[in-house]
């Protein structure tokens, strides 16, 4: 059974957690004291009172610690018990806290990628790590990669090498080892979205930067219905029918997908005219679950997805 202070210390924790967002670094270094704290205060008075000479202590000729040596520490024991309490309100929330940083964008990843970059002339009278980055964000950001996915930003260069003029080239040549931020969702990943496009195939979803989001018909919950705007129009609104009410797929809400699968299509020859453009990157989704679909069809879920917009606004 939980103790009462432990309960208290837990809602209390749970009550600072909800403003913690902005005053997050606070908030895990203030965490790591009182975990230090803690355990130092139980280390101390669990020596003193099964007997142990701690070195520390024998050395001190301070009042306190002599008083602290001839005094019984059972009155302590109390004061020893919150300490360990408060510690593990504290490990207990630094994780969870730091799991959330973590887990908030698991899509993105680091990529370490080896380049050899000619050097254009006109960038040479600039600093060359500098000139180097302006050449890699013009090759590389908003591109995708096959199987390592879309380049979000050009985070660090690593190394630069060479810079050899080659016979019949006017710009060195470097070789430059460097990391990549990338977008690539993992399969089972939950992600939150708004609604781009919906016709009889499905759905389109955009998360902002990324537009290719597809939510096919055998991925949307059943039973389900849809109306088109027209008779002649292949776009319309998608309807979850349960318990004999209706729940739209409309652009009001914000809407939560699991992603099932990430493919990299092999570039046409030939397009036709009417077909899509290109996508060199396509994610498939379903929202086919409990939990998923657009957050009004689920209470509490609007308040989470709120918060995440400010979360993410704030550190934008």
């Amino acid at each position: 059974m939980t103790s009462p202070v432990f309960r208290t210390l837990s809602s209390l924790a749970n009550l600072w957690r909800k403003h913690a967002s902005v005053y997050s670094k606070f908030y895990v270094h203030a965490m790591n004291l009182c975990f230090v704290w803690s355990w130092a205060m139980h280390y101390y008075t669990t020596s003193a009172l099964m007997g142990h000479n701690d070195p520390i202590l024998a050395h001190q000729t301070s009042p306190i610690t002599h008083n602290l040596k001839k005094t019984s520490l059972k009155p302590l024991l109390p004061l020893n018990w919150v300490s360990l309490q408060l510690a593990s309100v504290g490990v207990l929330r630094c994780r969870r806290l730091l799991r959330h940083k973590i887990s908030k964008r698991p899509s993105h990843h680091f990529s370490k990628i080896e380049h050899t970059l000619p050097l254009p002339a006109p960038q040479l009278s600039r600093p060359i790590r500098e000139a180097i980055h302006t050449e890699l964000e013009k090759l590389f950001l908003d591109k995708v990669i096959a199987n390592l996915g879309l380049c979000i930003s050009v985070y660090d260069i690593k190394s630069i090498e060479g810079g050899f003029i080659y016979p019949g080239d006017g710009a060195p040549t470097y070789t430059v080892v460097f990391n990549l931020i990338m977008f690539r969702p993992f399969v089972g990943e939950i992600m939150t979205a708004k609604l781009l496009s919906s016709d009889a195939d499905g759905l389109r979803l955009s998360l902002g930067f990324f537009d290719d989001i597809y939510v096919p018909l055998q991925h949307l919950p059943s039973p389900n219905e849809f109306k088109a705007e027209s008779k002649n129009s292949t776009k319309g609104t998608w309807y979850w029918k349960y318990e004999e009410q209706s729940y739209p797929v409309d652009d009001s809400d914000m809407i939560k997908f699991r992603i099932q699968n990430v493919t990299y299509p092999s570039i046409p020859v030939e397009q036709p005219k009417e077909s899509k453009p290109f996508a060199p990157m396509l994610v498939t989704g379903s929202i086919d679950h409990d939990g998923l679909g657009p957050v009004s069809w689920w209470p509490g879920q609007e308040e989470d997805a709120e918060e995440e917009e400010e979360e993410t606004a704030a550190e934008e």
